[in-house]
């Protein structure tokens, strides 16, 4: 064998051609396909980097169809620990944000408050330090941190001696003594609260006897199987318990709860997997389009061959011998392509973790490991394999008819001609099915970069800020800053209004209020729930929002005296008080309707915002004042001119007014935007790509396999002229030739594109699969691309010299 392919690559490299088109075909479906791969296996193949993750799950609390969400309360953690069995343990984690003030650098950071068994439970070993201790974890305990790598490096140095020293979070002392390893990440479901890539972790330091009602659910709890307890047996128990615990507590019992168990890695990456399995599958079609092309490329070379192959028949070579030194080229070709395909992917990988290492979990630790060089040496023998089986078939099978083939100068055989015509058909109809994939995820795209968002991104400019609350202890001294901060910020060219929120537009789901508007979902608290925010007087006017009805808030309704009013959204409006005003009812947003404050009068209603994702509200919507008695909060500065010169002037003011306050993430708004909707644009650039390598492949075997019917049918073609057949005649021969190819492709491909995309389920937003726009989109694309292919043969043909190809050999 491997004198057959030292003999194979000394043939191959006297038809550079041949080789250099094969091995970029190759080169193009196995780079790609490793890139998607090594994604595909560090993402969703690759066990999560903590102890056992199999036995690791996530707990999730429901209240019939109201919310669903990772979230729990730490009343239920201590239940769990206390009454499960099949459990070795549970952990709990929240999450913050706090001012970190070290060597005079205040800076706002996101703070993960967890319990103190937590590291030990993932199996997490600090890089200097130690753990924990139970003592740290109470109300009254010292007070302890871990600090993140990247904060270890930028504000203490990398110093080894970091454990010994302490820094103020708040204004509070904290003692640091543990620094996290600088290859971990914290993997948590995209519906956990507050905790957003922590850089900072401290205990919780719960305080049992001061705890919010049972129904505020704002951390989530992580639990661990014992060893060889199954998944279905763990779930029973937990509903067991849910059981017990929703006759006991009142909040449970009216809403209805339900205790769920995702395992963890399933629950953490379900918001890609589909996707990349479907990338996948159409760089899976993009490498057999390639392997169709070195398989008629070997299949036009093994006709040419034939009289060799018959002579080296009657010399006595066998079956064996003549189909492998096809296989021989083919292997030759993959490993080159597969070389090739290799340096490929590892630039690909590298633009591609650049691009948006944030869309997919663990993006930025994807490299060519030893399972993606193993995935790309099967791909190359899967390719070579394909590529080289029926030509190498076909050799074999001259060994019955060995001898000279006196007939080579008579018109080419149609059999030779069908096959050919059969593997580009093949090659077509599966370019129509990446092409029209590629189609509806650019509708997709397209549908959600339209959205209405509720409110105008363009003219506005955004910020983080933490006012350090030993600096402003009381909220008069903060409303003071913000009535100040406004004033100057009015002065600035082009400013019109300020205002602020306790969270940033697109930033996913925020606090979920229950509310209740009548006597059914008043006696089932939780079976209704809105996203909850707290806003400044203005917000609406200074994010271009629509007041549909009512007021916006004012100064009098921060005063800590005043009587509770909200404003909601159309959605809550409809659903809460149909067929009337909103405006002047009232919201029960207590569990007990005659504590004080429990109803809030509607003063004003709103169109929705997107404020959890672009693709528009999920769930209504409820808006109380109170945020200028904050210290954390999103700014938000309307402007007339470019939002990016505003950012930096806002900065500077804040800095000058109060040099304390950090301040984080000054953008505009219009980069929260397409950062938002990054990850759906770079799976469209990625189908994009793969839809146009398919194009050109395909289009390369349709100009291929019509160059060798001419070449094969030179003779008649002479004839034809001989015969005083026009030029245009032979041309026009040519090209229904190759619409036919096409025509047949289309008639399968776009069938077959239906059907998977209907068996499949797979979702595009704002695209039906019956869409007839991406499969038109397939069609016209790939019928231009046919007749570009087409010309070059037909006009070959058309300048036939007669007396050339009558003497044709």
């Amino acid at each position: 064998m491997i004198r057959d392919m030292v003999t194979a690559w000394r043939a191959l490299w006297r038809r550079p051609g041949l080789l250099a088109v094969a091995v970029l075909s190759l080169a193009v479906g196995i780079g790609i396909n490793v890139a998607v791969f090594s994604v595909t296996s560090g993402a969703l193949l690759r066990p999560m980097p903590y102890r056992d993750p199999e036995r690791l799950a996530v707990i999730w609390h429901s209240f019939g169809k109201a919310q669903s969400l990772p979230a729990i309360h730490p009343m239920d953690y201590r239940d769990y620990k206390e009454r499960a069995q099949l459990f070795e343990d549970f952990t709990l984690i929240g999450g913050s944000e706090t001012v970190l003030e070290a060597n005079h650098d205040p800076e706002l950071v996101r703070v993960a408050n967890i319990a103190a068994n937590f590291f030990p439970f993932l199996g997490v070993e600090p890089a200097l330090g130690r753990h924990f201790t139970k003592e740290e974890d109470t109300p009254s305990g010292p007070r302890a941190i871990w600090l993140g790598h990247d904060i270890w490096q930028r504000h203490f140095g990398g110093d080894p001696g970091v454990t010994d020293r302490s820094v103020d979070l708040d204004g509070t002392p904290h003692q640091i003594v543990g620094v996290l390893p600088k290859d971990f990440e914290l993997y948590l479901p995209a519906e956990v609260f507050f905790v957003k890539r922590p850089q900072i972790f401290r205990p919780l330091r719960i305080d049992f006897a001061r705890l919010p009602p049972r129904n505020f659910t704002a951390w989530t709890g992580l639990a661990r199987l014992k060893r060889g307890v199954t998944l279905t047996q763990a779930r029973q128990e937990m509903e067991k318990i849910g059981g017990e615990l929703k006759h006991e507590v009142a909040e449970f019992s009216a809403g209805d709860l339900r205790v769920g168990l995702i395992p963890f890695d399933r629950d953490v990456l379900k918001g890609v997997r589909r996707g990349l399995w479907s990338l996948m599958g159409a760089v899976g079609f993009v490498l057999l389009i390639a392997c169709g092309n070195v398989a008629r490329l070997l299949l036009a070379r093994g006709f040419s061959r034939e009289g060799e192959f018959r002579l080296r028949a009657a010399l006595g070579a066998g079956r064996l011998h003549l189909a492998r030194s096809v296989l021989a080229e083919g292997l030759v070709i993959s490993a080159l392509g597969s070389v090739a395909g290799i340096a490929l992917a590892a630039s690909s990988l590298k633009l591609l973790i650049r691009m948006q290492a944030a869309a997919v979990p663990r993006l930025e630790t994807v490299g060519l490991d030893v399972t993606v060089l193993a995935f790309a040496i099967g791909a190359a023998l899967f390719a070579s394999l394909l590529s080289a089986l029926v030509p190498a078939l076909r050799a074999a099978a001259l060994v019955h008819t060995p001898g000279v083939n006196a007939d080579h100068r008579l018109t080419g055989s149609s059999r030779r001609l069908a096959l050919q015509d059969r593997l580009v058909v093949a090659q077509v109809a599966l370019a129509v099915m990446v092409v029209a994939a590629t189609g509806f995820m650019i509708q997709s795209f397209r549908a959600m970069s339209e959205v209405s968002l509720g409110f105008e991104s363009r003219g506005l400019a955004t910020m983080r800020l933490a006012l350090p609350r030993l600096q402003f202890p009381e909220s008069v001294r903060t409303r003071e800053f913000f009535r100040e901060l406004d004033h100057r910020l009015r002065a600035l060219p082009g400013v019109t209004s300020m205002a602020g929120a306790n969270a940033m537009p697109l930033s996913g789901s925020g606090s979920l209020q229950p509310f209740a508007y009548d006597a059914e979902t008043a006696r089932h608290w939780e079976s209704a729930t809105a996203d909850h925010r707290r806003i400044s007087p203005g917000f609406f006017k200074t994010m271009g929002a629509m007041l549909v009805a009512g007021r916006e808030f004012e100064e009098a309704d921060e005063e800590p005296t005043a009587p509770r009013r909200v404003i909601i959204d159309t959605a809550l409006a409809r659903r809460a008080f149909p067929g009337r005003a909103a405006v002047g009812e009232r919201l029960q947003l207590e569990p007990d309707p005659a504590s004080p404050n429990a109803h809030g009068e509607v003063v004003g209603v709103v169109s929705p915002l997107s404020l959890q994702s672009v693709v528009g509200a999920t769930t209504p919507q409820i808006y109380e004042p109170g945020m200028l008695r904050r210290t954390r909060l999103s700014l938000f500065i309307r402007t007339t001119g470019d939002p990016k010169d505003l950012v930096e002037k806002a900065r500077l003011q804040i800095a000058d007014l109060a040099p304390g306050i950090a301040v984080q993430e000054a953008q505009s708004m219009d980069e929260v935007v397409s950062r938002t909707l990054a990850p759906t644009r770079l799976a469209a650039a990625l189908m994009s790509t793969f839809g146009l390598v398919a194009l050109l492949l395909s289009g390369l075997g349709i100009y291929a396999a019509l160059g060798y019917a001419v070449s094969q049918r030179t003779h008649e073609i002479g004839i034809r002229m001989a015969l005083s057949e026009p030029p245009s005649s032979l041309r026009t021969r040519v090209l229904s030739q190759g619409l036919r190819l096409i025509g047949n492709s289309l008639a399968i491909g776009v069938p077959v594109t239906m059907l998977l995309v209907a068996s499949t389920r797979v979702v595009f937003y704002g695209v039906r699969w019956t869409n007839p726009a991406a499969y038109a989109l397939a069609a016209v694309l790939m019928g231009l691309v046919g007749l570009a292919a087409c010309w070059v043969p037909a006009r070959r043909a058309a300048r036939v010299d007669p007396l050339r190809a009558l003497r044709h050999d």
